[in-house]
C-alpha cells in the first residue's frame, strides 16, 4: 500500500510526466440497457460516505471522493476495489443486510485481485497511479476480510496473499515515485515522506519490541535467524515512527504499512508456515493496528488476530503474547486531531 521512505531516491523511469485522467474510460460490455443499480449504490456510497472514513486529513478528501473514482472508470481493478470497500462499509453499517453486501464485496474483491496482479506484471506510467490507490484499498479489504468467520483457525491465508500484492505495488511505486509525487496521490504519499528519525528508546514500550530478538537465540539456521532479526529491527523502526506520529496527532497508519513492504521474503515464508516466532512478531505489529481500533475497517482485528495466534502456538509461547494481549484488551487512548475517529 505504501512506499518505503527510501522510495523518493529510487530510480524513476525517464518517461515524461503523464496525466492519468487522459486515459479513456472503460467500455461497458453489458448487453442490456438496464442499469446496474447495485453497483451504482456502491459507487454513490463510496463517493459520499465511505471516503470520509478513509482520510487522515482534508487534503486526502479530494483524492478519495473524486480522483480515485474518476481513475476507477479507467481501470477495472481499481473500480472493483472501490466497490468492494463500499460494500464492506455498508455491511458494517447495516448488519441485517450484511450477508448480501459481503457477497458483493467478495465478488468485486476477487475480480479486483486477479486484474491487479495482471497489471502488476506490466507496470507503466499509465497504471502506476491506479495501482498505488488500489494498494491503499488493499489495506481496508485485508483487515475487514480477516474478521470473517471462515478465518477462525490460524493466520488468514488471504492476508498473506494481500501482503504480497502490497509488496508488488510497492515495487511499482518506487519505480514511478516522480510520477506519483507530481499527482494528487502525493496527498497520501507525503505522510510517509514526512517521517522523522527518532531514537527507538525514546518511544514508550519500545523495549518490548527489542525483547523480541531473544526469540532468535536458539535458531540454528542462519538465514532464518537473519530473517527474524531483520523483521524485528524493521518493526522497531516502524513502531517508533508511528508512536511519535500518534503522539503529535499526525496520521500513523500509512507509516505502519511500511513494515510489510520491507520484510524479508524468508520471514513471510515462515509466517505462512505458522512458525511461532513469526506469529509472535506479527502479534506485536497488531498493536499498531489496534491504535486505530475505532475505525470500522480495523475494529476488533488486533484482538481477533491475538486470539488466533494464541490458539495456534504451543503454550510455551503464550508468555510472549502477554503484552500485545494486554494492550489490545483495552480501548486505545484517544488522540486529538484525528478526522477518522469522528467519522465512524
Amino acid at each position: 500500500m505504501v512506499v518505503t521512505p527510501q522510495s523518493n531516491t529510487a530510480k524513476t523511469p525517464s518517461e515524461p510526466l503523464f496525466d492519468p485522467m487522459q486515459l479513456p474510460n472503460l467500455e461497458s460490455l453489458r448487453k442490456t440497457s438496464e442499469l446496474a443499480i447495485d453497483d451504482l449504490e456502491l459507487i454513490h456510497h463510496f463517493s459520499t460516505v465511505t471516503y470520509r472514513t478513509l482520510i487522515d486529513s482534508e487534503a486526502d478528501a479530494r483524492v478519495w471522493s473524486y480522483d480515485a473514482v474518476r481513475l476507477g472508470l479507467k481501470h477495472e481493478f481499481l473500480l472493483r476495489g472501490i466497490l468492494a470497500v463500499a460494500a464492506l462499509h455498508l455491511a458494517d453499517l447495516m448488519p441485517d443486510e450484511s450477508a448480501a453486501y459481503e457477497l458483493k464485496a467478495t465478488t468485486h474483491q476477487n475480480l479486483a485481485l486477479v486484474a491487479a496482479q495482471e497489471e502488476l506484471a506490466h507496470p507503466s506510467v499509465y497504471n502506476c497511479h491506479a495501482l498505488f490507490l488500489f494498494s491503499c484499498l488493499v489495506i481496508f479489504l485485508t483487515f475487514v476480510g480477516s474478521r470473517h468467520p471462515q478465518d477462525n483457525d490460524g493466520l488468514p491465508k488471504h492476508m498473506l496473499d494481500w501482503f504480497y500484492v502490497l509488496r508488488g505495488c510497492n515495487s511499482v511505486m518506487q519505480m514511478y515515485w516522480t510520477h506519483l509525487e507530481n499527482s494528487s496521490c502525493y496527498a497520501i504519499l507525503k505522510e510517509v515522506k514526512k517521517g522523522e528519525n527518532h531514537s527507538a528508546h525514546t518511544a514508550e514500550d519500545s523495549h518490548r519490541i527489542i525483547d523480541l530478538l531473544s526469540l532468535t537465540k536458539d535458531i540454528e539456521d542462519q538465514e532464518d535467524r537473519r530473517a527474524y532479526s531483520l523483521a524485528v529491527h524493521e518493526l522497531l523502526k516502524t513502531y517508533t515512527q508511528c508512536w511519535f506520529q500518534r503522539q503529535n496527532g499526525r496520521p500513523w497508519i500509512i507509516p505502519a504499512f511500511v513494515w510489510p513492504n520491507v520484510l524479508p521474503e524468508r520471514y513471510l515464508q515462515m509466517l505462512g508456515d505458522q512458525k511461532p516466532q513469526a506469529l509472535v512478531i506479527l502479534a506485536h505489529f497488531a498493536i499498531l493496528i489496534h491504535w486505530s481500533d475505532e475505525d470500522w475497517f480495523f475494529r476488533g482485528w488486533a484482538r481477533d488476530l491475538l486470539q488466533k495466534i494464541r490458539a495456534t502456538v504451543d503454550e510455551e509461547w503464550h508468555e510472549h503474547l502477554r503484552w500485545p494481549e494486554e494492550v489490545t484488551a483495552r480501548p486505545p487512548d484517544p488522540i486529538p486531531g484525528s478526522i477518522c475517529s469522528t467519522m465512524q
